[in-house]
């Protein structure tokens, strides 16, 4: 997905993701605890070395070839 959308925050990779009754379905605490289990992955694959975290805020997470590439 980070191949498709070049360097992404956590809500951008959320929204990608498919959801049960699709994302515009998902609302209020739903959301929120989509965003927090899509940030958690994302500390993982960060903690195992495969995505990479650019400075700034929001964080943006990068695929290791985006981030080898650029």
């Amino acid at each position: 997905m980070l191949a498709r959308l070049g360097p992404a925050t956590a809500w951008q990779v959320t929204e990608q993701l498919t959801w049960s009754r699709g994302w515009a379905a998902v609302e209020g605490f739903m959301r929120r605890a989509a965003l927090g289990e899509t940030a958690a992955h994302m500390k993982y694959l960060l903690d195992h070395g495969e995505v990479s975290r650019g400075g700034g805020t929001p964080v943006r997470y990068a695929g290791r070839r985006a981030a080898a590439d650029g």
